[in-house]
């Protein structure tokens, strides 16, 4: 009769933890850059910043293929980021090497929002570059 007990429990334990009672993070966590929701990959790097007291400066970047949205969910870019090293010569009293989030718009697919392909300006390429990703937790 013990053993009928605790095979009971196990499977009620079992029941109870399973994934669908947990919560579904896509459906509540979000990535935004700038004013788009953006999926993709990062790599991590470092490198020493020379100033009075040198210090390890750690980043990340863009790399991979990346999607962006615009807030009302119609898909506007799409493509593959290049990541050039680049030197730093005039900051901090040393040079030091970076890795750059760089768009080549040949490698890229842009679309307006009503979803017609477009060539993409300077300025959007330039935000998709430069924007920082946030990781929010939809309320």
């Amino acid at each position: 009769m013990q053993n009928w007990k605790s095979i009971l429990l196990f499977v009620m334990l079992l029941v109870s933890c399973s994934p669908s009672n947990q919560p579904q993070l896509s459906k509540e966590i979000e990535f935004r850059c700038a004013q788009y929701y953006t999926t993709g990959d990062f790599g991590y790097s470092d490198y020493y910043f020379c100033g009075i007291v040198p210090v390890i400066q750690s980043y990340s970047y863009k790399t991979g293929i990346w999607k962006f949205w615009n807030l009302s969910g119609q898909l506007i870019a799409k493509g593959e980021f290049d990541n050039p090293e680049i030197e730093i010569n005039d900051h901090g009293g040393c040079s030091y090497k970076v890795i750059q989030n760089k768009i080549i718009p040949t490698q890229w697919k842009f679309w307006d929002d009503n979803g017609a392909q477009i060539s993409a300006g300077e300025k959007l390429i330039k935000t998709l570059e430069e924007c920082s990703v946030i990781r929010q937790i939809r309320n």
